[in-house]
């Protein structure tokens, strides 16, 4: 329903959640203006890069690091045949400086650009010449003269060099599942050759904190959905690293992604011996939360922004203060991706272990139900239930709710989290609901209410990006459905929501999946509101809604009609409801509903079973309930 669905990789969403960490930044990279003289020094910059002298392709390839975060200077780089030239002359320099610099530039420039540099990368066939890199390396990692190979070289310079092979890599595969695929099938022991670097990171860890935590990084995005390298590096001691003080803080979150992607593969008696996994997770990720001085860290690269270039600077300690500020910040938002992924793991196995209810008096009652309302309307995500699962705070939801749901509260006012901590809300109240009942639980009943009075401002598509938007929107509607009393509304807000749903398409027109599901949770939490009698003006307002959709059934969305067909089975279908009489009869309802009855069916039609069999299925069921629910609504008052 209202629960934020998990991305693949080569979504918008996954892209920003995992947030792929750039190669070490440079002082002087934000300069706002570009005069005249330095767009003339563009062209000579570039082909220094294939100068004889390693000293001009170290000093011209640094410099160009330094320029493109800025979007003016990057156009005017590319512009140059920036990409080409580095891939033919740089990435495979015999100098570690030149290589390292090269493959930090391409890394950078995928994290900019995108899609577009990363399939051309890929096309250009990057992988070959990583794949040589990393070859050369893996024997002397392994071998018995570790320390002697490393002295060979300038150890700085090394860890750079494979901080950004490796960075370049895991960033181009979260931009397109071919790339992961093919990294997973030429580079098939990756995942081994992380793990050797580790002990590297930690016997140097005045220099490897980047490095150290792109090898967690890539190790996070490799195991995903990926049994082979799960079982390839089961091994590893990754709970000392846990255990380890001197470990950094996004090294050990992205263990803990680690371990929920070996947690969510297993096989189901493995889970049993595990199942305390998302609890472990959960109560580390608070832990380093707690601990993370965000405050401090966006201090840091305040003062970077404002360095006067001019003015005298230990460019190497402001360079090494601001990676570890972004690495941070970076822990941050990879723990709120966690939170959501984790919550989500927990509401599907509670689906499976949750033991059926022994209330018979109950069951009979269900039953006898179905037999006098054959259109069958209940929604058992509503059910009450008979016991609260999450007063013991010991349990994961309960951990959930009250650990977890406060933490994000306050992280969702910050512009740098809001998407991520809004995920987490969505995932956590729809997982808490079932096991919850607001009539017992203060913390639930809490929570709801802080919802209801904090997140309608995020439901707005002028101020926020869709996927907050749906979010938010995910949240209050579990809110409504969870309150056993009348959440209060005012017009406005319906009239605002309703007015939002209508031009969603023109609002985000880059993304139809997303703007369909702003209508449906639209649809969802205002059909919510509107079931709660004692307030005519609203309902009728949202039944007018309601029925304009159903009104053009082939004009909008599958997806949005059956939800709003099933919606009004659930707020009409009992004619004691105050509002019944006077807006459904005295309105004429049912008639309108006959009238949409073959619209509705070919809208049904239009859903390729083949290709959306569940949208298909849904479909059909809402199609059948129709006339069910006429010829109920006809007969109700008779």
């Amino acid at each position: 329903m209202g629960k934020a669905k998990k991305k693949s990789k080569t979504s918008q969403q996954a892209r920003r959640a995992v947030n792929p960490l750039r190669a070490t930044p440079r002082i002087g990279s934000n300069r706002a203006v570009i005069d005249e003289e330095a767009q003339k020094s563009i062209p000579p910059l570039v082909q220094k890069l294939s100068s004889a002298e390693p000293e001009d392709r170290a000093m011209s390839i640094a410099a160009i690091n330094s320029l493109i975060e800025n979007v003016q200077y990057r156009k005017l780089l590319l512009k140059e045949r920036l990409v080409p030239t580095v891939m033919k002359q740089n990435i495979t320099d015999s100098s570690i400086e030149v290589s390292a610099e090269a493959y930090g530039l391409l890394r950078n420039l995928v994290i900019e650009e995108g899609y577009d540099i990363a399939m051309y990368l890929y096309r250009q066939d990057v992988l070959t010449a990583i794949k040589s890199v990393l070859d050369s390396w893996s024997p002397k990692l392994q071998g018995q003269n570790v320390e002697q190979e490393l002295d060979k070289v300038d150890k700085t310079m090394l860890f750079s060099l494979f901080e950004n092979v490796i960075g370049l890599l895991t960033t181009t595969a979260m931009y397109n599942d071919e790339i992961y695929e093919s990294i997973d099938k030429n580079l098939p022991d990756l995942a081994l050759f992380l793990t050797h670097l580790i002990p590297l990171c930690k016997k140097e860890a005045s220099i490897s904190e980047p490095l150290f935590a792109v090898v967690a990084q890539g190790l996070y995005i490799l195991s995903e959905d990926n049994e082979r390298v799960v079982t390839q590096i089961i091994d590893y001691p990754f709970e000392e690293l846990l255990q380890d003080n001197s470990v950094p803080a996004v090294v050990k979150v992205c263990i803990n992604g680690l371990k929920l992607h070996g947690y969510t593969i297993a096989a189901s008696t493995d889970k049993e011996q595990q199942a305390d996994c998302p609890l472990q997770i959960l109560k580390s990720l608070v832990s380093l939360l707690q601990n993370a001085d965000v405050q401090g860290a966006k201090n840091v690269l305040a003062q970077e922004t404002s360095v006067n270039n001019d003015a005298p600077v230990d460019v190497k300690e402001l360079n090494k203060a601001s990676s570890h500020a972004r690495l941070t910040l970076d822990s941050v938002q990879l723990s709120l991706e966690l939170f959501a992924a984790v919550a989500e793991t927990i509401a599907v196995d509670t689906m499976f272990t949750q033991p059926p209810s022994d209330d018979n008096e109950q069951m009979e009652q269900d039953d006898e139900a179905i037999d006098t309302n054959d259109a069958d309307m209940e929604d058992d995500s509503t059910d009450v239930p008979t016991k609260d699962l999450t007063k013991d705070p010991s349990s994961p939801a309960g951990f959930l709710l009250t650990e977890v749901l406060p933490l994000s509260f306050k992280l969702v006012s910050d512009s740098m989290f809001t998407l991520g901590a809004m995920s987490v809300i969505n995932n956590s109240c729809w997982t808490i609901s079932p096991l919850a009942d607001a009539e017992v639980s203060v913390s639930w009943k809490e929570c709801i209410e802080h919802i209801w009075s904090n997140l309608f401002s995020y439901a707005n598509l002028e101020q926020y990006d869709v996927d907050v938007v749906n979010s938010a929107l995910g949240a209050l509607w579990v809110a409504s459905k969870s309150s056993p009393e009348y959440l209060s509304i005012d017009i406005q807000t319906i009239d605002s929501l309703v007015a939002q749903a209508k031009n969603v398409k023109q609002k985000v027109p880059e993304d139809e999946d997303a703007s369909t599901e702003t209508v449906v949770r639209t649809v969802g939490l205002l059909s919510s509101v509107g079931s709660k009698q004692g307030h005519l003006e609203q309902t009728k307002r949202i039944s007018d809604f309601l029925f304009e959709i159903v009104s053009h059934a082939t004009s909008v969305p599958p997806k949005v009609l059956f939800e709003t067909l099933n919606s009004i089975y659930d707020m009409f279908g009992d004619a004691e409801y105050d509002y019944d009489l006077p807006i459904f009869v005295n309105g004429g309802l049912n008639k309108v509903l006959s009238q949409a009855v073959p619209s509705v069916r070919q809208a049904i039609r239009k859903v390729d079973k083949n290709k959306d069999p569940n949208l298909r299925a849904i479909g059909d069921e809402a199609g059948m309930n129709l006339t069910r629910f006429i010829q109920y609504k006809n007969s109700e008052r008779s």
